[in-house]
């Protein structure tokens, strides 16, 4: 909204979102016909990277195409990391796991708000679509390691 404000151009705002949503509903509809899914930590890294460009947008018909682009990963990241929670979660465990992914789901929507805010307010709307879109690469490179840690750990063990 900072950047469609900032071009006078505020009344485009659907055009941005149907973007994004149309880009998310294609990559959903994608990454359900695959036979094989992705690691929600890679999906999750995409999704940062491609998200980026956004700050570079100087219209809302550019942040709408780009956005389209960072919808296509949305859906997918989404998918995939329910995907991992019920591959890995004992079936009478599974909702709790559930609801602790909604949780941290909603938390991460919840803090990254204030975040982009503060940041709009000090520096634009650029600044925070690249500081929102590296904290989500970071959770991913963290989250991505973390996994490559156990799953070495355990070969380690099962030697």
């Amino acid at each position: 909204m900072a950047a469609l404000q900032g071009w006078g151009q505020y009344a485009l705002l659907g055009l941005v979102f149907a973007g994004w949503g149309l880009g998310s509903i294609v990559g959903g509809l994608t990454y359900g016909a695959l036979s094989r899914g992705f690691s929600p930590f890679l999906l999750l890294a995409g999704l940062a990277v491609v998200t980026m460009p956004m700050a570079l947008a100087g219209s809302a018909y550019t942040f709408a195409a780009l956005a389209f682009v960072a919808g296509l990963l949305c859906a997918p990241t989404i998918t995939a990391s329910v995907e991992a929670v019920s591959r890995v979660v004992p079936t009478a465990a599974r909702g709790e796991a559930m609801g602790w992914h909604g949780s941290c789901m909603t938390a991460g929507s919840a803090a990254a708000a204030p975040v982009a805010g503060f940041v709009i307010d000090h520096g634009g709307y650029q600044p925070a679509i690249l500081v929102v879109s590296v904290a989500g690469l970071a959770v991913a490179l963290a989250g991505g390691a973390s996994v490559l840690f156990a799953r070495r750990r355990r070969l380690a063990l099962a030697a």
